[in-house]
């Protein structure tokens, strides 16, 4: 992988670097070639920082169709690639092997050396979900060893505190999320952040943007100066919302709870508190479902989160009005506990 990046880098007359504070760690994306850069860089850019001299992840990143660099065939035969795009004996403690077959994508991190690389047959067919959540297996591999966790959940809150919002697909979370755009609260999340937890339990803002299911794109006016910029897929669009609400994105915050959201038939919102053990059954099983390996070791890193602070469910009504109004009146109720 590190000879084929420098040949593509080689091929494509130019390496573009970019840095970013991702989880409070620096990290540098060096690109061989543009092809990538606007693609892979989009969801970070609240994240961006100045050239540093020092940094604590690298990740190299090409495609052959515009560098003219290609990969011989991958040494494993398709029965090894497993689940979750694991590779079969191209995993162990110090390197991490992702490939997805279908879309030919391989990333390859040495955790050893703090290097990692991302390559992709045809910028061109660059799936949207990498353009909203890019680097994600590399990142949450890289972070775990660097006591951060990865997280599927989406975060609201102000610099004072807030709350992080799980469940599997379809619970709302994406909604109560981008209500909050147009409230005082901040957007830190809407699909996967990641969390530490000393000295208390904390939300890095890992991507800025926001997906939105497509008969639900009217019902969000305050992005609707946003739409032309989209990526559509067959279900979703995905916005960059940086560049439109640089003043509304978080970079982080301290967590004060968990929520489980839940839509209803209601037009009323609510909140009530609830027990641990039904905050763990919606944080835990999307999160191990979506991301490789370490399984026990990632479900005591969520079970220790989850004991560490008080959940609620949000019933969400029809009024979706009402969902900032009533998270930032319980995260203002939290945020004056744990202050005062």
């Amino acid at each position: 992988m590190r000879d084929n990046f420098e040949r593509a880098a080689e091929g494509s007359g130019e390496i573009v670097e970019r840095f970013y504070s991702i989880g409070g760690y620096c990290v540098r994306l060096q690109f061989a070639g543009r092809a990538m850069v606007e693609l892979l860089t989009s969801a970070f850019a609240h994240l961006r920082i100045e050239p540093q001299s020092h940094f604590d992840l690298s990740v190299g990143l090409w495609d052959s169709a515009s560098t003219n660099t290609y990969l011989p065939p991958p040494p494993w035969a398709p029965a090894d690639c497993l689940p979750r795009c694991s590779v079969r004996d191209y995993v162990n403690s110090r390197i991490q092997v992702s490939y997805e077959s279908v879309k030919k994508i391989l990333s390859v991190l040495d955790i050893e050396s703090n290097q990692g690389y991302f390559w992709i047959r045809d910028a061109a067919q660059l799936p949207a979900y990498q353009c909203g959540s890019p680097l994600l297996v590399l990142l949450h591999q890289w972070m775990a060893q660097n006591n951060r966790m990865l997280v599927h959940g989406g975060a609201v809150g102000t610099p004072e505190g807030g709350v992080l919002l799980v469940g599997k697909g379809g619970s709302g979370k994406s909604t109560a999320t981008l209500c909050c755009l147009d409230s005082p609260l901040m957007y830190a999340a809407d699909d996967y952040g990641l969390v530490g937890s000393e000295p208390e339990p904390y939300f890095y803002s890992l991507y800025s943007s926001g997906k939105v299911n497509a008969p639900d794109v009217s019902k969000h006016p305050i992005i609707a100066s946003a739409q032309h910029s989209a990526i559509l897929d067959t279900q979703k669009a995905l916005y960059f919302l940086h560049s439109y609400f640089p003043e509304k994105i978080s970079k982080g915050f301290p967590l004060r709870a968990i929520i489980v959201p839940r839509v209803t038939p209601q037009i009323e919102t609510r909140v009530r508190r609830i027990g641990q053990a039904q905050a763990m059954l919606a944080l835990a099983p999307s999160t191990l479902f979506q991301l490789p390996g370490a399984e026990a070791e990632k479900f005591g890193r969520m079970g220790a989160l989850v004991k560490s602070l008080p959940a609620y469910a949000l019933e969400s009504g029809s009024d979706w009005k009402q969902i900032p109004r009533v998270l930032g009146e319980l995260i203002a109720e939290l945020n004056g506990k744990a202050t005062g």
